[in-house]
């Protein structure tokens, strides 16, 4: 699960896309399913410009919108885990929902002195 979401945090070079554009959304949702890592990376990479594009023209500042990015990708990770695995993942995505409502209202997000303290952002 690090490994996601590092590579959820960063930044796609062309490269990366030019591997995502290879597969179809479908084949690597089914790979992914099966506990491909590889293919939920790819499927995660190739989303990634879309969402931080949108946290840019919702938030416009490049700090946000890489939160935008990280807890957007956090929870398409959880319900991916919770169709596949155990619907006890679908927990992860209701936490990230709730403290995203709560910081925006406080301006204090807990899970980021988290993840800081742990080293992911």
């Amino acid at each position: 699960m690090r490994g996601t979401v590092a590579a959820a945090s960063r930044i796609v070079d062309s490269a990366d896309v030019a591997k995502a554009a290879e597969r179809s959304d479908e084949e690597l949702l089914t790979t992914a399913r099966a506990g491909n890592r590889d293919a939920l990376e790819t499927l995660l990479l190739r989303y990634q410009p879309k969402v931080y594009g949108f946290g840019m023209k919702m938030c416009r500042d490049p700090e946000d919108a890489k939160d935008v990015l990280l807890a957007g990708s956090m929870i398409a990770v959880s319900l991916l885990l919770g169709y596949t695995l155990s619907p006890a993942w679908h927990l992860l995505a209701a936490f990230v929902a709730l403290n995203l409502m709560q910081s925006a209202f406080t301006g204090f997000c807990p899970a980021e002195k988290i993840l800081r303290r742990l080293g992911t952002i």
